[in-house]
C-alpha cells in the first residue's frame, strides 16, 4: 500500500522537531507539531515521512502516528482530531486505536490491515507510561473518489492533571478510486511528501469532531 520509494526511519528525525521548536515557530505549525515542552510529549516521530494508501469510498485507510513521552508523568489519551494537509481536501476521521506489538503497520486497510500480527487496544483512556512511546493507528475516510491528504491527528491528552493538545505528524495521502484494483499516480504521492517536509509537518487546520 506504501508509494515506492525507500523506507524511512521515523527516529532519525526527532532532532528536525526539536529544531522547530528552538527556532521558535508558532501556531499549530510550529510548536504544536512537535508536541508540548511544558509536558514533554513529542509527537514529531515522523516529521517528514510520508505514507499512502489507495481506496474506495466509504473504505477506510489507517495510518500509523507515533507519541513519545519524555516527561515524569504518565499521559493519558482523551480524544482525537484530525490535522488536514496544506493543498489537499481532508478525508474524514472516523476510528482510532493503539498498535501493541511491536511491528507497525505504517499504512493499510482493515482494522487492522490484513497481513499483520497486530492486537489493538482502545484508545480512549489509554495511559502513555513516562518514558515509553505510543503507535496510534487512525482511520479516515472519503465519501467519493479523489485525492485527499491529512498531516496526522491532534490529541487531547490528560498530562500531570492538565489537560493538553499534541499535534501527531503522520503526513498521508489517501487515494480514492472506483476499484482497490486502480493504482494511483505517483505525482500524488511525491506531493504528499514534499508537503511532509515543511517546516511543522504541513499542518493546515484542526478539521472534524472527536473520535474517541
Amino acid at each position: 500500500m506504501r508509494p515506492p520509494g525507500p523506507p524511512a526511519s521515523v527516529f532519525k528525525l526527532l532532532a528536525l522537531c526539536f529544531g522547530i521548536i528552538a527556532a521558535g515557530l508558532s501556531g499549530a505549525a510550529g510548536l504544536a507539531g512537535c508536541g508540548s515542552a511544558a509536558s514533554g510529549l513529542d509527537g514529531g516521530l515522523n516529521l517528514g515521512n510520508s505514507s499512502g494508501v489507495t481506496t474506495v469510498p466509504g473504505k477506510p485507510a489507517d495510518y500509523t502516528g507515533f507519541l513519545a513521552n519524555h516527561g515524569g508523568r504518565v499521559v493519558i489519551l482523551k480524544s482525537a482530531r484530525l490535522l488536514s494537509l496544506k493543498g489537499f481536501r481532508p478525508p474524514r476521521l472516523v476510528r482510532v486505536g493503539i498498535e501493541t506489538s511491536r511491528a507497525i503497520v505504517a499504512d493499510g486497510l482493515g482494522w487492522p490491515p490484513g497481513g499483520y500480527d497486530h492486537r489493538l487496544a482502545s484508545f480512549g483512556g489509554y495511559q502513555v507510561l513516562a518514558g515509553r512511546r505510543a503507535q496510534i493507528l487512525y482511520g479516515v475516510v472519503a465519501p467519493s473518489t479523489g485525492e485527499y491528504g491529512d498531516a496526522g491527528i491532534q490529541l487531547t491528552v490528560v498530562a500531570g492533571g492538565s489537560t493538553v493538545t499534541v499535534n501527531v505528524l503522520s503526513a498521508a495521502g489517501t487515494c480514492v478510486k472506483r476499484s482497490l484494483d486502480i493504482n494511483c499516480p505517483d505525482r500524488f504521492y511525491n506531493r504528499i511528501q514534499n508537503v511532509s517536509r515543511v517546516p511543522g509537518g504541513g499542518v493546515d487546520a484542526v478539521v472534524g469532531p472527536a473520535v474517541r
